[in-house]
């Protein structure tokens, strides 16, 4: 049993190590989902998030609140703050 425990931790642990933010989205529905943010990228377009969650069936749906999410954070960030290009590369 305890050998299964380890191997099951180890599979988490390689799921989680390109997770960056975990996010609780409350739809209005009143159904929550957990979001796992894998990646951000600036375009032209504006900004992609690369997210996974077991709510796949609702995905299109979730992806404009992870999206308004991300941006309610970005805009809390001070204007110019030290080092943010280093950080953006980060993702």
């Amino acid at each position: 049993m305890t050998d299964k425990i380890s191997k099951d931790q180890e599979i988490i642990k390689q799921a989680m190590s390109s997770v960056i933010q975990e996010m609780l989205i409350l739809l209005p529905d009143n159904t929550t989902h957990l979001v796992y943010i894998l990646g951000l990228d600036f375009t032209a377009k504006g900004l992609k998030v690369e997210f996974n969650t077991l709510s796949e069936d609702r995905r299109d749906e979730l992806a404009e609140h992870v999206e308004k999410c991300i941006m309610v954070q970005l805009k809390d960030l001070p204007s110019k703050p030290k080092g943010i290009k280093k950080w953006l590369k980060l993702f």
